[in-house]
């Protein structure tokens, strides 16, 4: 059996979240695989390389220059995810960054606004840059201008912005700080900003004092061309120097959630079919929390969202059923239970229904084997 070692600086949830898929792929190939956060400690991954002698090594946003200086002198097959830059002689897995910022302004076009802006603390950083310059390109096409926050005060830039305004962050983490910022100076949360960020935190998305809307990495794509090329470096075997992962889509919260009126009670209930819809949930056991009768407060959803609750409970389960799609480790006959469908028979005639297509079909056209992008 091999070893592989895992390594990264600090466990965050995207390194858990790639690990997860890791480790299942890594067993049908009969590795064994040992996963280790460093802490910053630049001495300790040549250490550990040098005790544990392992036959390859899996590194997860490394620092130009390895974890502790060159990974050549580690003299093992090294494969990079998601690293600053490129570094020579060394297998590369990276997020499309291009395609991000491509979503993330598709996903704010699809509120109707007229005003956009892009958020990140940090500068010169080619995966920063690449999430900017996507979404612009995209908001050019329609004719429309991207105001990007550079320096000084972020309280008094977002007041600057003209109202509403539609603000893509460039992660989680600055998505996060937008919110605080905006309550801060009393800015209104969808209504006044919204706010999509990227990496699908939950840690960030969900505990921040407005849930945000964030960009899901297809981290189980990720977790398949790192382990592909790691094979493929270890068994001596030319490869592409550079392997891309994309995204799986938007997950939808408060953030980007406008309601007519700012009616407290819709964003309740929206926030409320979110977090349940997969639970088994039902119209009725929304009803409570509007008020009046089931007719009014059906009439005053539907006026708020333009749909009905049935429908925005269908809509949070196939956005769930999308993402378990996408992961080719789930079984098609599971999903039905895990998203709240007492029938997989109901569930493939809702899905056919919707998107044209069987659920087999869906994920083989947007889903396929993953194979290698040279860059």
């Amino acid at each position: 059996m091999k070893t592989i070692l895992l390594l990264t600086w600090v466990e965050t949830p995207a390194f858990t979240a790639m690990k997860a898929n890791i480790l299942p792929l890594a067993k049908a190939r009969g590795w064994a695989v040992h996963a280790f956060a460093l802490g910053g400690m630049d001495t300790t991954a040549a250490k550990l390389v040098k005790a544990w002698n392992p036959d390859g090594c899996i590194v997860y946003a490394a620092k130009p220059n390895g974890l502790s200086g060159n990974f050549g002198a580690w003299r093992k097959p090294v494969v990079t995810i998601s690293a600053p830059q490129p570094m020579h002689g060394i297998s590369a897995v990276e997020h499309d960054s291009h395609t991000t910022g491509t979503l993330a302004a598709r996903e704010l076009l699809s509120l109707e606004m007229e005003n956009f802006a892009f958020f990140s603390d940090t500068v010169q950083m080619p995966w920063t840059e690449a999430r900017f310059s996507s979404f612009s390109d995209e908001m050019k096409r329609h004719g429309l201008p991207v105001r990007r926050y550079m320096r000084g005060s972020v309280g008094d830039w977002l007041v600057s912005l003209p109202k509403p305004c539609g603000i893509f962050a460039a992660n989680d983490l600055m998505a996060e700080r937008i919110v605080s910022e905006a309550a801060n100076r009393g800015i209104v949360i969808p209504n006044d900003i919204a706010i999509v960020g990227c990496d699908d935190d939950p840690l960030i998305c969900e505990h921040s004092e407005t849930t945000i809307s964030s960009i899901r990495p297809d981290f189980s794509q990720c977790a398949s061309l790192a382990v592909d090329a790691l094979a493929c470096a270890m068994e001596g075997r030319r490869c592409s120097s550079c392997r891309i992962y994309g995204d799986v889509g938007v997950t939808r919260r408060a953030s980007t959630r406008p309601t007519a009126g700012s009616a407290r009670q819709i964003a309740r209930a929206l926030e409320y079919i979110r977090l349940n819809a997969r639970n088994g949930l039902v119209a009725s056991d929304v009803l409570s929390l509007l008020g009046g009768s089931r007719r009014s407060a059906e009439i005053r959803f539907r006026k708020a969202t333009g749909h009905s609750i049935l429908d925005e409970i269908q809509s949070v389960r196939l956005a769930e059923v999308e993402r378990l799609l996408a992961d080719p480790l789930v079984s098609i006959g599971v999903i039905a239970s895990r998203v709240g469908y007492g029938s997989e028979n109901f569930l493939a005639r809702i899905f056919k229904r919707t998107h044209g297509m069987t659920m087999r079909e869906w994920r083989r056209q947007n889903h396929p084997p993953t194979a290698a992008v040279s860059r």
